[in-house]
């Protein structure tokens, strides 16, 4: 794959793969980060009077619903950039003509299975009619897909602006020598961020895991953990790092007997009672963690460590963002944690936000960004 820059692009037949997997609710945009962080690359490719194609998916559908569909995002685009940006209900066998500059939008890709099985023959037909293929995704980066991998097969391939950005800010923070360096990590299964996990504890000072990754290592250890969410995991990869000096696990929560009400209590981590769920991190924990935050150098957060769409228990997400906030060096990865951010109103002072938060987690890990071939 090759820079941007590195070749002429005028009067080209471009198409982008871009990621515009954002939230929507009733047909609107909750954060259009990710659409305004592409701009920049439509314009280079806009100055050279290229014809532009844009690509991506959105959420989980099966099959063509139109719940999911990108129509939104390309309204949301047209304002962006005050131009009309056409819309396509397909994503391929479209017909089609731009003018230098024109911009349309293709349908959501994961409207085909095709598209999340990388099948040669559907990326043969996403390349049809173009002349070059733009890899502007991050966020998809560590994704084998049609759409992202396999249509590179047919295009003569770049990475974006966007992806260059990216690349060149993370490993900058990542390879930075700074101490102390904290990790906050939160999420749903610790059995999907274990390798990360493991990594991060070779080369960070403390690992600070919330959301629902904390309650398997209890339960190993014989302590009940009520209804919260338990990962359905193979447990054993994490019983080497039950004791774990660097591992800090939260030592209290705000528990309740559902996500939608405002009624909790405060217990520690070993009193959950049977009928609750622990929502959020508790008081000694949000205490604990928030001096040990504000004492670091370097922080890289992925994940919120409670329900935070619920106000009652954002508490911890919110305390913990304004801790990382202040630190001098921060990497920021993850969509759940960017809407975090927004909607606890905290003050964006990190050094890099990312697009991506799987292609963080991967590039945490130690590996490569598959994609980016």
């Amino acid at each position: 794959m090759k820079d941007l820059n590195s070749s002429d692009f005028s009067n080209k037949r471009v198409l982008m793969r871009v990621d515009f997997n954002v939230p929507i609710k009733n047909g609107v945009i909750q954060s259009d980060t990710r659409i305004k962080a592409v701009i920049p690359t439509i314009k280079f490719l806009q100055k050279r009077n290229c014809k532009i194609t844009l690509m991506s998916h959105l959420g989980r559908p099966k099959g063509k619903d139109l719940e999911l569909s990108l129509a939104p995002v390309a309204l949301a685009l047209s304002k962006l950039l005050n131009q009309e940006v056409k819309f396509a209900n397909d994503c391929i066998n479209i017909d089609f003509s731009l003018e230098p500059s024109e911009i349309i939008l293709l349908e959501n890709t994961r409207f085909y299975e095709e598209d999340k099985k990388n099948d040669p023959e559907f990326s043969k037909k996403l390349a049809n009619n173009q002349d070059i293929f733009i890899m502007e995704a991050f966020a998809t980066a560590h994704r084998k897909n049609a759409s992202t991998y396999g249509i590179q097969d047919h295009l003569e391939s770049y990475y974006g602006l966007l992806v260059n950005e990216e690349l060149t800010k993370i490993n900058k923070i990542i390879d930075s020598k700074e101490k102390p360096f904290i990790a906050v990590l939160g999420g749903k299964k610790i059995t999907d961020k274990i390798d990360v996990v493991k990594n991060l504890l070779e080369i960070a000072d403390y690992v600070i895991i919330g959301g629902g990754m904390p309650f398997p290592f209890y339960s190993l250890k014989g302590i009940h953990t009520g209804l919260s969410m338990l990962d359905a995991g193979d447990w054993e990869i994490i019983k080497p790092f039950l004791d774990h000096p660097k591992l800090l696990l939260p030592i209290d929560y705000r528990v309740a007997d559902n996500t939608r009400t405002s009624k909790f209590e405060n217990v520690d981590f070993d009193k959950i009672p049977e009928d609750k769920m622990a929502l959020d991190i508790g008081e000694k924990s949000i205490e604990k963690f928030t001096k040990l935050i504000l004492s670091a150098k370097k922080v890289v957060w992925n994940g919120p460590v409670g329900v935070f769409e619920n106000p009652a228990f954002a508490v911890g997400s919110k305390k913990l963002g304004e801790a990382i906030s202040k630190v001098p060096l921060t990497l920021i990865g993850g969509g759940d944690t960017i809407s975090a951010i927004e909607n606890l109103n905290i003050k964006k002072t990190f050094t890099h936000i990312s697009t991506g938060g799987g292609a963080v987690l991967e590039i945490l890990k130690g590996k490569q960004l598959i994609a980016l071939r």
